[in-house]
Parts: structure tokens; sequence; C-alpha cells
């Protein structure tokens, strides 16, 4: 049952629901508010989570960050006009959403997307613990080390969703990655890590949250 709510929630409703929650995580983890700032790290995710978004190849990143900014607007967390986005001020969390703590309405947002976020994030951080150590790796091993990783964070209340996930979606999360240029093959058939793209999605992905479980 866990697998198929994973499968639908992922090949049905994510890519309707998941634009707030990237907006969110972008303006939470960007310095400064202009837009163009949040359309560069769009730009970046939608790459490599092309196969879970179904977003139109013709439908512009700078569309779908205005779609998101209009639904946090219309939700009054936020004013912006063409250039810039401003916050607004104490935005809580009702009462009835106590389990959430008092966070505000972004760190809320973010939560359509944390399952997703969490698992390219892990089988990136752990990549990179790899390459620190000995410059390349396989995928067995990462993906092996990432389920094991996240099950320690989850145990550890610091990942929304258990372990399975990863098991589940790690071989096809990887292939994404690939695919997207972040891994790169060498010419002794193992993986390297392009830091390049990394580094500008290194706080949008929370990379570090994973290193007390490496």
């Amino acid at each position: 049952d866990k697998e198929f709510n994973f499968w639908w929630y992922r090949g049905t409703i994510f890519h309707i629901f998941s634009i707030v929650g990237f907006i969110a995580q972008s303006i939470l983890t960007t310095k400064g508010n202009e837009i163009a700032s949040l359309e560069v790290l769009i730009s970046f995710v939608r790459n490599f989570f092309s196969d879970e978004l179904f977003w139109d190849e013709e439908t512009s990143t700078k569309k779908l960050v205005n779609a998101g900014l209009k639904i946090l607007h219309s939700l009054d967390v936020l004013e912006f006009d063409e250039f810039h986005f401003t916050l607004k001020p104490n935005r809580t969390l009702p009462s009835n959403q106590e389990h959430f703590g008092k966070e505000n309405f972004l760190n809320y947002f973010t939560t359509t997307i944390k399952p997703e976020l969490d698992l390219y994030s892990v089988i990136v951080a752990t990549s990179l613990h790899y390459i620190k150590h000995k410059r390349s790796f396989e995928r067995d091993e990462v993906l092996l080390r990432s389920v094991e990783v996240h099950d320690l964070a989850y145990k550890a209340d610091k990942a929304i969703n258990q372990s399975s996930f990863v098991k589940i979606f790690g071989t096809k999360a990887f292939d994404a990655l690939y695919k997207s240029s972040i891994f790169v093959q060498d010419e002794k058939q193992k993986f390297t890590v392009n830091t390049q793209p990394i580094s500008a999605l290194f706080d949008f992905l929370e990379l570090k949250k994973w290193n007390a479980f490496l």
C-alpha cells in the first residue's frame, strides 16, 4: 500500500503541488529577494526533477515561478513585483497546526516536496562523501549507503519519510541525477559529481543535514 501511494503521488499530483514547495524552499535558502535568483534555482531543480514533474518544456521557468509567487501572494504570505518579492511579517501557522511547531508558512509549504527533496539530497550528500574519500563511486554502493543514512536521519527525526522511500525510488533518482549531468561517469564506469551545479543547489538541497549520519 505504501509503495502504491508513493507511485500515485509521484505520478499524479506531485507536479501540481510542488511548484509552491519549490518556491518556498528557494526563498528560504536564497539570500536576497530577487525573483531572478529564484528562477535560476528553479531552472536547476526542474532539470533533475523532470521525470517527476511533467511540466511542459514550452512552459518557461519564469512563468512557473510567477505562478508559485501568485499562490503565495493569494495566501497573504508575500508581496511581489516584476523583480523582487517581500515576505509579510509574523506569518505563523494557525493553532490547529501545532505539530509543525511555530514555523512560518514557507516551512509549512515545503512539506509538499520534502520526501522528494530528501531522496535526491541524501543521494547527492552520500556521493559527495564518497568522492571526498576515494574520488569516485559505484551506483549500488551509494544507493545502499543512502538508505542507511536516510534511516539514521529518520530515527533522529531529521527526515520526513522512512528509508523505504529511498529503497523504492533511489535508482530512478540516481539515474535522473546522471541524466542531468550532476553525476558523471568516468572511463572505469564509475561515477563522480559535477560540483558546479551542486554548489548552486547546496543550501536548497540541505546537504549539510546528512553530515551527522555519514
